[in-house]
């Protein structure tokens, strides 16, 4: 390893300026990766510079990231529109929309943000619950275990995991229609 190491792909993302979802496209298409799942950020930028590959403009970054300052500011503080314009350089006008709608939903936005993980890992228990025996041998059956791995998929995404690990949910539906299926003998 020859630079700085980050562990996660949040972390990668950050700094080569794109979002976890590419880097997992990246993944997929060869990017490097130490063998505990870190990335060399170094390496990592050797390979999009061989791939042609560039990162989210810095501007775009910045604009996104005072945009979170901004909903936080108005949900946690009792300043005004003007008041967070100022503080932000954001147009008031701007500040003001934005400033209404989370009045609007209060801070439900930013607790959603951070739970929805946890959500989705709710939903997916709710799905494999419905699954029996009787489902399992009709066709709807594959409806439910579709859901539940999109449920899954959207956990690990929001958990900042991988989601090529399919074929684990595949094995583990598979593993238990023939526990069920032994305990029915």
């Amino acid at each position: 390893m020859s630079g700085e190491v980050v562990k996660s792909v949040q972390n990668i993302a950050d700094l080569v300026g794109m979002n976890k979802v590419t880097i997992y496209g990246w993944m997929k298409r060869g990017c490097p990766r130490n063998e505990d799942g870190s990335f060399d950020v170094d390496a990592v930028r050797r390979w999009m510079s061989r791939q042609k590959l560039k990162p989210k403009s810095i501007a775009s970054n910045k604009r996104r990231k005072k945009t979170t300052q901004l909903v936080e500011l108005c949900a946690y503080t009792d300043k005004r529109p003007r008041e967070i314009a100022e503080l932000t350089g954001l147009p008031e006008k701007n500040v003001s929309k934005i400033w209404k709608l989370v009045k609007k939903y209060g801070k439900d936005i930013i607790d959603y943000k951070a739970k929805k993980a946890d959500i989705f890992a709710v939903e997916q228990m709710r799905y494999m619950e419905f699954i029996t025996d009787d489902k399992l041998e009709e066709a709807s059956a594959r409806d439910l275990a579709q859901m539940a791995k999109m449920a899954w998929e959207k956990e690990r995404v929001e958990s900042g995991e991988s989601v090529d690990n399919v074929a684990i949910v595949v094995k583990h539906i598979k593993e238990l229609k023939a526990q069920r299926d032994a305990e029915s003998d």
